[in-house]
């Protein structure tokens, strides 16, 4: 049985903030909390101090996307934070690398647009991974051969692109298998596994 409010002995609600809408659940590191939402026509990225929730930095940019079916048209992917970037994967494909300590634009990639992907139902719904300086997506580009595509961490450039099919809602991630790391992913129709290289 889901509850709907903690019991009286529950645990004591420290802050709280409001946001706009999405699905995109927070992610921490290292003391700071990083929020992804839209309101209004844009989505929003924002920090916060993990403890007492005071405000750090937020940046935003334009968003048009229309799911199309039901009303949800915030963000599915949580950030993913590595060091001192954090990426972000907004509902029509914008994969944004930001500096964690000021919300500086490290790269940004329009992927539907550079990859001439077909929209999703509802977006893009799968949070980017990060693994040793690659940044690697479900981008769905079947007729393109990215399927999946790693982007490098420190430029954005292109570093491999692999499988010729669609994306799911499902992110991918990376487990040493035969004792080597390989990226572990499900696709729209497929599970494949690759090594970090691509291969």
């Amino acid at each position: 049985r889901i509850v709907s409010q903690w019991p009286e002995q529950g645990p004591p609600l420290v802050w709280e903030t409001k946001v706009g809408r999405g699905f995109a659940g927070p992610s921490v590191a290292a003391g700071t909390l990083v929020l992804f939402y839209r309101s209004d026509n844009l989505e929003i990225v924002e920090t916060r101090d993990a403890v007492n929730g005071s405000e750090g930095w937020k940046k935003q940019y334009p968003t048009s996307f229309l799911p199309q079916y039901g009303r949800d048209d915030g963000p599915l992917c949580a950030p993913t934070i590595v060091g001192n970037r954090v990426v972000t994967f907004g509902a029509e494909g914008v994969l944004t690398c930001w500096d964690l300590d000021n919300g500086d634009v490290v790269w940004r990639r329009e992927t539907q647009r550079d990859f001439d992907v077909l929209e999703g139902y509802f977006g893009v719904g799968s949070s980017p991974l990060v693994h040793d300086g690659r940044v690697i997506v479900n981008v769905g580009a079947r007729d393109d051969g990215a399927g999946l595509v790693a982007f490098d961490l420190a430029t954005g450039a292109v570093k491999w692109k692999a499988v010729s099919d669609g994306a799911s809602y499902s992110s991918p991630l990376v487990r040493n298998i035969a004792g080597a790391p390989t990226v572990i992913a499900l696709t729209r129709f497929k599970c494949v596994g690759l090594s970090p290289d691509g291969d």
